[in-house]
Order: C-alpha cells, then structure tokens, then sequence
C-alpha cells in the first residue's frame, strides 16, 4: 500500500523495499519494526533501547522519525541508556530507580547531571570513590595481539596484563565478534599474531 511504501522511505529502507527480510541487518530490521509500529498511525509510540545498537547515522534517522511523529501531535515514549540523546531528544525526562518514578523534570540542556544524580541516588558517593579507585597492580603481559587483520578487522594490536580488565567497545557488527573467535582459537588469520 501507500502508506507501507511511505513509512519504509520514512525509516530509510526505501532502497531495500524488495528485498527479503532474512537478509535485512540488525538495524533495518529494528527501522523495520518501527515502520510497523507507525502503520496504524498510533496516538503513542513507545521505543525501548531502539537506537542502542545503531551506528549514529541510523540512530538519526530513529531520531528523526520520533521528531516528526512528535510534530504530528502525537506522543512517544523513548527509553533509552544514552543520557545524551535523552538531553537531545525529549521534552521530560522520567528516571526510575528500583522501579521507583524518583524524579520528572525538564529534559534539556544540563540535564543529563540530573539524570545521573536521580540513577543513583543516595548510593551515588559510593559510586565516585569506586570510579576514582587507585588501579590494581598489573602483571606479566598474559596475552598479546600484533597487527591483526582479516575481514572487518584493521591492525588490530594490544596487550592484556594479568590482573587488568581490558574494555572492548564496539556496536554490533563492527568485527568483534572475529576478534573474540580469533582469541579463542576459533578462527585464524593470515595477518598478525596473537
């Protein structure tokens, strides 16, 4: 229909309209979700965690979709982790604690302190002194990645100490899934060594 053909363009999948679901991304297929959601054209719209495991340029177009229907009279409710885009994006801002509505306010510039200071609350010195702790003494190099390269992987190098927690930071489908396959022996590559 023409409201189907609409809402896909909406959403930014108008170029893939044809193709077939199974070969649709993580991403497309949440966008897909969401022109599903809007085809009844409803009063609410609720997102939950929908931009969480988009690159930024599909979580704009996320963003964008909301700022119309919002321009259309109609409502969302928008769930989200990312602090920043709560600040961006919402009117209000509600924050639940322990299932617990502790603070509604104002969204916008500055408030993403406020959100924090509601997220933990009372507890939220404690949170500071386990940020600023002194770090643990490190030891031996355990395990050593050199320029390993293969499929989405680029040069990929660092090393992992005993005693040391290593933060790999990476949106779904960004090649970690071969780095983690790589460090269990699982997949082997013709550049770098591990």
């Amino acid at each position: 229909s023409k409201r189907c053909e609409e809402l896909i363009r909406l959403v930014g999948l108008g170029e893939r309209a044809s193709s077939k679901f199974k070969t649709y991304s993580l991403g497309m297929k949440q966008r897909l979700g969401i022109a599903a959601a809007l085809l009844p054209n409803p009063e609410l719209l609720i997102l939950d965690e929908i931009t969480a495991a988009l690159p930024i340029d599909l979580a704009e177009i996320v963003i964008r979709v909301m700022g119309e229907h919002k321009a259309k009279g109609k409502s969302v409710i928008f769930i989200s982790h990312r602090l920043a885009e709560i600040e961006e994006i919402c009117d209000r801002a509600t924050v639940l604690r322990d299932g617990i509505d502790v603070d509604t306010f104002d969204a916008g510039h500055g408030s993403e302190d406020r959100i924090i200071a509601a997220m933990l609350g009372p507890n939220a010195s404690a949170v500071g002194k386990l940020i600023n702790r002194q770090p643990n003494k490190i030891g031996d190099v355990l395990v050593e990645v050199r320029n390993l390269s293969g499929g989405l992987l680029k040069d990929i190098s660092f090393k992992v100490h005993r005693g040391e927690v290593l933060g790999v930071a990476a949106l779904e489908g960004q090649g970690q899934d071969l780095l983690f396959e790589a460090l269990a022996g699982e997949r082997t590559f013709s550049n770098g060594e591990i």
